[in-house]
């Protein structure tokens, strides 16, 4: 077993749960089964938009030597194709991403999400016939190279390594999944009021 995979493994197991967990969410459900409305796709799109704001906007460092995707670009791209006005961002007890391990965790999570970001296009295309990287943005993320991008990341983890505090990192990665879940919660809040 090579380093990188003891400090992928810590993240996946850590994390495994929480990230299972958003697959049930109630406003994400329809992403993953069924039909989903335009009305929902655009309550998703708000619910990532706050997620992202808020870890995004918590940085204090930058991973110099990875290219990331700029979800906050593509959000804004996808609310403005369908009409969809950017939410208000509430106040989160969301920790700074402000030392590398902390990056490394919450990069986990923003760049692994484009994987499933690709089934998810899929359903999108199906149901709503979103095209992807023209009015599905987000969820298509790097399209074709996603899984390359994501063999980068784990290249980029895996020369960093030997600077990653594994606590910290699963410590950051779980609190970018439990972001997001607090970010669906208020949007699904908003819904049933």
């Amino acid at each position: 077993m090579t380093p990188t995979s003891n400090l992928l493994e810590s993240l996946r197991k850590e994390t495994g749960d929480l990230h299972e967990a958003l697959h049930m969410h109630p406003l994400l459900e329809p992403l993953h089964r069924g039909a989903i409305s335009h009305a929902q796709y655009g309550r998703i799109l708000n619910a990532f938009y706050i997620a992202y704001s808020v870890m995004e906007g918590s940085r204090t460092v930058d991973a110099t030597r990875f290219e990331e995707m700029d979800v906050l670009t593509l959000l804004e791209a996808d609310h403005r194709t369908h009409g969809v006005t950017i939410p208000f961002v509430p106040r989160t007890n969301y920790p700074a991403v402000e030392n590398f391990s902390a990056l490394i965790g919450y990069l986990y999570v923003k760049e692994g999400s484009g994987l499933g970001g690709q089934v998810i296009s899929k359903h999108l295309a199906r149901e709503l016939g979103l095209e992807a990287g023209v009015t599905n943005r987000f969820f298509a993320g790097n399209g074709k190279e996603t899984g390359t991008n994501w063999r980068k990341f784990l290249a980029f983890l895996h020369e960093s390594e030997a600077r990653v505090d594994t606590v910290r990192a699963v410590r950051q990665a779980k609190a970018s999944f439990a972001a997001v879940r607090l970010a669906c919660d208020h949007v699904w809040a908003g819904e049933s009021q």
